[in-house]
């Protein structure tokens, strides 16, 4: 197994978060898809170790499991968050500025 790096932030429990606002299911939500994406990262790191490597059916098989599930949140999942943040953001943007205005 792969020693976990100590420069690494102590894990928070996302059941311990508090999130309050006209969002606050929404950020729930998140945190804890983002929580439970760090296995796909913890289990990339486990087959990446090189004293696990063969050439075998099932690290073959680990291997592309775990890349294809690390594009997949990528590609999909990130993005998706990332553009549904940024309408929020500007819906955010738009009314303090309105605020400020009037």
């Amino acid at each position: 197994m792969t020693i976990q790096p100590t420069s690494r932030p102590a894990k928070r429990s996302v059941n311990q978060a508090q999130f309050s606002g006209p969002h606050s299911h929404y950020m729930e939500s998140l945190a804890r898809l983002f929580d439970a994406a760090q296995t796909v990262d913890q289990i990339a790191r486990q087959v990446e170790d090189p004293g696990l490597r063969h050439a075998d059916k099932t690290q073959v098989g680990l291997e592309l499991c775990t890349r294809h599930a690390a594009e997949f949140f990528a590609f999909y999942v990130c993005r998706f968050v990332l553009s549904d943040l940024s309408i929020l953001l500007e819906k955010f943007i738009k009314r303090g500025t309105e605020w400020v205005i009037a």
